[in-house]
């Protein structure tokens, strides 16, 4: 049972539209809270992780 990581997939999955999405330092907890009291199976795991590491890297960018 392998998995790869592969940035390539997380850039195409960017929107395309000029319009950002803005979250709180808070919001963004919360989302992933929410994925961390969750399951995720087969290949669901691969674009989870893509999700978590775009969201801690938000978090991090965000000023307090």
């Amino acid at each position: 049972m392998g998995f790869s990581f592969s940035t390539k997939k997380a850039q195409e999955a960017a929107p395309t539209s000029n319009k950002e999405l803005q979250l709180t330092k808070g919001e963004v907890e919360a989302m992933l809270t929410m994925i961390k009291a969750s399951n995720f199976k087969g290949e669901q795991v691969e674009d989870v992780f893509n999700l978590v590491l775009k969201l801690q890297e938000y978090y991090i960018a965000l000023k307090d």
